[in-house]
């Protein structure tokens, strides 16, 4: 039986073999393979009973399926009304520094996160006049039996509370590596995810990013709307706009 198993969940198994038995006096722990045995079942049933976490939903016609959604990619353009807002000094200067060729077209989606897309989301936080906090990997558990659970690279809400997340969430945003189209069916779980968290709030926003390209969703009731317009940083002036205008629609139903 043990050589059946990959080194991988062997490994997996013996860790929690370890975790499950008591020591001695002396204060070691003895395996016995009766034990080892034992442990690799229980591995393999919290495999089969995994949960399913937002980054276990990588298809798009999936994600609509489970959740019942309607998919509408809009034309004209979702935001294409939002006016385009300057940024400060401050970002031009961070963003001049930090959206290097090797961060833009190389780095992690992590190095990207912080270097480009935490900077942008604290200026909206900083010049919205309605108060709203940026979370950041933050974990989000709303409905584990449909796999709303996990982290969010960033959740925006609607409130004044920073120590914690607090309805209304207005906005999530997915950031990627490479490809926009990984991080849809990501972004509409997440979106479904706070739709529910909200309970009363009829509108909730999607961001899906690569630093370079940002494509922006919207959820109401069923519906998800995809802008088809894929909008190029830099500038930022247009990004901006529309992330403030996502905070500017959702005053009346907050």
């Amino acid at each position: 039986m043990l050589f059946a198993l990959d080194a991988r969940s062997l490994v997996n198994a013996l860790e929690l073999a370890v975790e499950t038995t008591p020591p001695k006096i002396s204060g070691t722990i003895h395996i016995t393979l009766a034990v080892a045995e034992e442990s690799i079942q229980q591995r393999a049933v919290l495999y089969k009973t995994k949960i399913m976490a937002y980054s276990d939903f990588n298809d798009l016609p999936s994600v609509i399926n489970q959740f019942k959604l309607e998919l509408i990619q809009e034309t004209p353009q979702l935001f294409s009304d939002a006016p385009p807002i300057q940024p400060s000094n401050l970002l031009n200067e961070i963003l001049k520094r930090n959206a290097t060729r090797v961060v833009l077209e190389l780095r992690s989606e992590k190095e990207k996160s912080e270097r480009i897309i935490s900077p942008i989301l604290t200026e909206l936080q900083e010049i919205s006049s309605t108060p709203i906090n940026v979370f950041s990997g933050e974990t989000f558990n709303v409905d584990k039996s449909s796999g709303l659970t996990g982290v969010c690279d960033f959740l925006i809400s609607k409130s004044p509370i920073s120590i914690t997340i607090v309805k209304p969430v207005i906005t999530v945003v997915e950031a990627k590596k490479s490809d926009l189209a990984l991080g849809l069916p990501q972004c509409i779980a997440e979106m479904v995810a706070a739709n529910k968290f909200n309970k009363d709030m009829q509108q909730v926003f999607g961001v899906v990013t690569t630093a370079t390209q940002w494509t922006f969703l919207s959820l109401r009731n069923n519906a998800v709307t995809i802008d088809p317009t894929i909008y190029l940083f830099p500038p930022v002036d247009k990004i901006l706009g529309i992330l403030m205008a996502m905070v500017t629609s959702t005053n009346d139903e907050a």
